[in-house]
């Protein structure tokens, strides 16, 4: 059962740029975030552990 919520403070820039990617995806923002950050790894992080 998920019962955590994380917040976070976004430009109002940032926080339309996040929902038109999940959106580009069919996904909602909440799984868009959790793709992302714990499914698949930003580049940079890829990048690093390399």
């Amino acid at each position: 059962m998920k019962t955590e919520v994380v917040r976070v403070r976004l430009t109002e820039f940032e926080k339309q740029k996040l929902i038109d990617h999940a959106k580009s995806m069919s996904m909602s923002l909440s799984d868009y975030i959790k793709f992302c950050c714990l499914i698949e790894l930003p580049a940079i992080v890829k990048k690093h552990n390399q």
